[in-house]
């Protein structure tokens, strides 16, 4: 039996568009330059669109129009939200939705040092927060998670 190892994948992740320098770039994820948003090598939207004419007929050869999120829950960009949180290692079931989490302080999003845009200050080397929330609005097909973060997070939503 022989078994083989591929080292790299074979199809790139993305390919570089444009290079101004490492921290100006644009970049597709697609083989098909119409099919997905170009994006900053961070994996951040930087829509770019380019058309042609031909016959006086616009066609569509690079980008796709940006994705329009609609928020369901208050955010830290929008006005912040509540939250309970702790500094100090919680109990191993801090994330099950019945622990109790009165002896945490509560803070509004977002977390950070002083010289971030953050809402309540955070300078420890870790941090753990409960957010209860409740979805009235089910008209949606596909949700979407965004957050800042800088270095390891883990996420449980239930």
């Amino acid at each position: 039996m022989t078994q083989q190892l591929i080292a790299q994948v074979s199809k790139a992740p993305a390919y570089p568009l444009i290079t101004h320098d490492p921290y100006f770039s644009i970049w597709s994820s697609s083989d098909k330059l119409n099919e997905s948003t170009t994006t900053h090598w961070t994996g951040t939207d930087h829509s770019l669109l380019g058309y042609v004419s031909v016959d006086g007929k616009l066609y569509k050869f690079l980008g796709a129009a940006p994705r329009k999120l609609q928020p369901i829950l208050a955010n830290s960009d929008l006005v912040g939200f509540d939250c309970r949180f702790t500094e100090t290692k919680p109990a191993t079931n801090w994330y099950e939705p019945a622990f109790n989490d009165n002896n945490w302080l509560t803070g509004k999003g977002m977390f950070g040092s002083k010289n971030m845009d953050a809402t309540t200050e955070w300078n420890s080397k870790e941090i753990w927060l409960r957010r209860t929330f409740t979805v009235t609005e089910n008209n949606f097909n596909q949700l979407l998670l965004t957050l800042k973060y800088d270095d390891n997070i883990k996420v449980y939503l239930n």
